[in-house]
């Protein structure tokens, strides 16, 4: 099981709930693309309650040229864990689903993949927007999470 936190892309203005911009859907899109050669066979998306990652997702999922078997199930949350949370948050998923799973989050959550779970080794440049982390638990039993690869995004547009 693989699970891929994404950031959110480039909204249109910085209001809580603001839409992705243009260049958003196509970031977005590009990551879409880096899912699919990454060889995603997603069986779940989760969201928060922002529609900025619900936009992001669908772009992504868009791109991504599913076919016949079609998008998976979009759930939306109000709150991903981060810190502590966050891996006990993957452990839940993992136990429940077999296959991989794709979380769009927010800058906070995205940061402390880079911090806790070694995200920091793909260098993402803090201005780049919709940065996908690819995690996988380690080989031992109950390993801890590690991203074992990502695509770093693209610079976004001051707002």
């Amino acid at each position: 099981m693989r699970i891929y936190i994404a950031r959110h892309a480039a909204r249109i203005d910085r209001s809580d709930d603001s839409a992705i911009s243009d260049d958003g859907h196509a970031m977005a899109r590009r990551a879409g693309r880096w899912l699919r050669e990454d060889g995603a066979r997603l069986l779940r998306v989760i969201v928060t309650h922002r529609q900025r990652t619900l936009q992001t997702a669908e772009s992504m999922l868009a791109a991504m040229d599913l076919g016949a078997e079609g998008p998976p199930p979009i759930t939306r949350r109000r709150g991903i864990p981060d810190r502590e949370g966050l891996a006990c948050f993957l452990d839940e998923l993992a136990a429940e689903l077999a296959g991989d799973v794709l979380i769009v989050v927010h800058h906070g959550t995205q940061s402390r993949v880079e911090t806790h779970h070694g995200g920091a080794a793909l260098d993402v440049p803090l201005h780049h927007r919709n940065a996908v982390f690819r995690l996988e638990r380690g080989p031992e039993v109950h390993g801890a999470w590690r991203v074992t690869g990502g695509w770093k995004g693209s610079p976004a547009r001051p707002i």
